[in-house]
């Protein structure tokens, strides 16, 4: 067998995926990532992305001629065409989380699977060097955001948390490892708030795999500040340093997120919905920054719940391996 797997390799995230199902595939099937523009019709194709018209318009030149299954996600839903609409319920569409395999079917298209993303826990190195230059000022308890800049992120909740949490915790730090331009200006916010240990790295996506697993390894926590996510791999790229993660109590992040096992889920204050550029209505699930900057304390003073946490996590982290999870796609090919 010949997997070909497809993608918008030009969206580190989807790359990330693709590469990763190719190498925990390798054992089992013969693999190659390619470039959506540069795809040729025919054979067995899993392709990678979110369901959207762009998508579903590309899939309908492929589908005759393929065996196509669509390994789909989104952050709410999408707001397809008619035509995309047809195409779509004419796929094999496997989501990568219940969340996602919810939103799919709220637009009447049949979810034929679900299958959680994974990774690679083996691939633990770090950048060393990187990891000592980083301005952490010596502080006890490390908190880590790795993210977009986009308004579903909850950047500024996550900001507006750690300004409580450093007012009664001299010894905490926050690490942002997110981008200058987007929807927050994060700068503008950190000096507003006036936020002192703080490094924001101005370097989403334009560091090594090396020098993100620094940040993770570095860190004492995760915080997942998201309204919303089709999955959250950051929480398990976090496992892999056998790290607990923060974040809403909603799905997806509870699919991952147990409370007071692999982390602290903080409550959720309801949903609202973001309609973006026509093409999706965002679930944001909403929570305060006092419950978060809660959550960051138990993290910052309970030493035993803390490393209970991550002896949890040690333990139970290779059920989230991509070797372990993403041969679970094949069985969806003819």
């Amino acid at each position: 067998m010949h997997l070909k797997i497809v993608t918008k390799t030009d969206w580190p995230s989807f790359k990330n995926v693709a590469e990763g199902v190719r190498d925990a595939l390798q054992g089992t099937c013969t693999c190659s990532v390619s470039d959506w523009n540069d795809v040729t019709p025919g054979g067995q194709i899993l392709f990678i992305g979110t369901l959207d018209n762009e998508t579903l318009n590309f899939l309908s030149h492929v589908l005759r001629e393929s065996d196509v299954v669509f390994y789909a996600t989104t952050e709410g839903v999408s707001r397809l065409a008619g035509s995309s609409r047809r195409i779509a319920k004419s796929l094999k569409v496997v989501a990568v989380s219940d969340f996602v395999k919810q939103m799919i079917e709220q637009l009447g298209i049949s979810v034929v699977g679900v299958v959680h993303h994974g990774i690679d826990m083996r691939r633990a190195d770090i950048d060393s060097q990187f990891k000592a230059d980083m301005p952490k000022a010596g502080c006890r308890t490390v908190f880590l955001t790795v993210s977009a800049n986009h308004r579903r992120k909850g950047l500024d909740q996550l900001l507006n948390a750690f300004r409580i949490v450093e007012e009664h915790d001299p010894e905490s730090f926050l690490i942002l490892h997110s981008e200058p331009q987007g929807y927050y200006d994060l700068e503008g916010l950190i000096q507003s708030l006036g936020i002192e240990r703080i490094w924001s790295t101005n370097l989403f996506g334009q560091t090594t795999q090396t020098q993100l697993n620094a940040l993770y390894e570095a860190c004492t926590s995760y915080v997942q500040s998201s309204h919303s996510e089709g999955f959250g791999l950051p929480v398990l790229e976090a496992f892999r340093f056998d790290k607990p993660s923060i974040a809403v109590d909603a799905p997806p992040f509870n699919e991952i997120v147990e409370q007071g096992r692999n982390g602290i889920l903080i409550p959720s204050q309801g949903v609202t919905w973001f309609d973006f550029q026509d093409s999706i209505s965002f679930k944001l699930h909403l929570y305060t920054a006092e419950d978060l900057a809660e959550a960051m304390g138990v993290i910052a003073s309970d030493h035993k719940l803390l490393e209970r946490m991550r002896g949890n996590i040690r333990d139970e982290k290779w059920s989230w391996d991509s070797q372990r999870l993403y041969p679970a796609l094949l069985q969806y090919f003819n």
